[in-house]
């Protein structure tokens, strides 16, 4: 599959026109900020490349080497820890029952500060 910026820039202003119903004017794309739209990219898809300057007008800009690394990108990511999970409702009941005797607890002394005085 070969990509160029000439399929690629049809393929934006296509969604653009479907997903939003927008024309893109003529003169957008003189107007993109490449360093910022490459960052986004790297890093919404895990790849980090080599910090030099890149000619972003020629036809294959970035070579293979310039990739140094693929990270995976977790975008969610929920583990559940059944023994954390009962850790915690068992704390929870704990809690309660020490609730529950501070209360009887202070009741007691509240009879007992009543009759002394």
């Amino acid at each position: 599959m070969h990509v160029s910026s000439e399929t690629l820039w049809s393929d934006i202003q296509e969604f653009a026109k479907l997903k939003y119903q927008f024309e893109l004017p003529e003169d957008a794309r003189t107007h993109v900020k490449k360093d910022s739209v490459i960052r986004n990219l790297c890093q919404k898809v895990g790849i980090t490349i080599a910090a030099r300057r890149y000619d972003l007008n020629s036809a294959a800009p970035f070579q293979i080497s310039d990739i140094l690394n693929l990270q995976p990108v977790v975008k969610h990511s929920v583990p559940v820890c059944s023994e954390a999970k009962d850790l915690v409702e068992t704390g929870k009941i704990q809690l309660a029952e020490v609730c529950t005797v501070l209360c009887c607890l202070s009741m007691i002394l509240q009879r007992i500060c009543i009759l002394v005085l």
